[in-house]
């Protein structure tokens, strides 16, 4: 029996399911020894029919799983129209304007394939017009520098509370991690120049003046072994 547009699997849950109610047992079925029907599947078939239970005979073969090429490059333009569009939007945006019945799964497939990869933001500091050209002529004014006699400084902060770890849990319960309303603070001092490293440095208290003298005259020694064969 061949049902055009319908999958194999539909057919023959179809035909175990008229064989049946043409008075066909189990087993006979089985010796039928049809295409594709495996002796468990015709029991299991033939179980639910004779209990009563239903089981989908519908069609159900559906689209295939991947996009061909063209639908491909529909998707994509979306996707480069509006990258924060979610899987859900996309197969919904591809069934509306398109008629292309696709999953959700099916389009994150695709994606996958094509080595895209659904990622949060990193948070990076917005740098302005002026400043990105204050930044290009100041490396124009360096660039004949000698930088083998140059070290560049800085310091950062790290929030030792500031966890925002994932994890699984009951659907019911909030992931909660508990923090102190002033979260400790763990600074951090270190130089770098063409000849290496220096520190870093670590320290709790707020940097001003003082502790800034404190932490080059600590690292004086390194600095100044650092350039010691360095001519003037």
């Amino acid at each position: 029996m061949e049902i055009e547009g319908v999958s194999k699997v539909v057919q023959n849950r179809i035909l175990v399911t008229r064989l049946a109610e043409s008075g066909y047992r189990s087993g006979q079925i089985v010796d039928l020894h049809i295409e594709g029907l495996a002796k468990s599947t015709v029991h299991n078939y033939y179980k639910k029919w004779q209990s009563g239970q239903e089981f989908d005979t519908r069609y159900n073969g559906g689209r295939p799983a991947m996009l061909n090429e063209s639908d491909w490059m529909l998707l994509e333009a979306y996707l480069k129209a509006d990258p924060y569009a979610t899987c859900k939007k996309l197969a919904q945006i591809l069934k509306n304007e398109h008629g292309i019945e696709i999953s959700e799964d099916a389009v994150r497939t695709a994606l996958a394939k094509h080595n895209y990869k659904y990622k949060k933001p990193l948070k990076i500091p917005f740098i302005s017009d002026t400043h990105q050209m204050a930044r290009l002529e100041w490396c124009k004014s360096h660039l004949n520098d000698n930088w083998d006699k140059t070290l560049f400084t800085d310091e950062t902060s790290y929030w030792l509370d500031n966890s925002k770890v994932c994890r699984w849990m009951p659907v019911n319960e909030v992931n909660c991690n508990e923090v102190r309303k002033y979260p400790p603070k763990l600074h951090v001092w270190a130089g770098i120049s063409i000849r290496g490293v220096i520190g870093p440095i670590m320290f709790r208290n707020n940097i001003d003046g003082i502790l800034y003298t404190d932490i080059l005259n600590f690292a004086s020694g390194d600095i100044k072994a650092m350039f010691r064969n360095t001519r003037a």
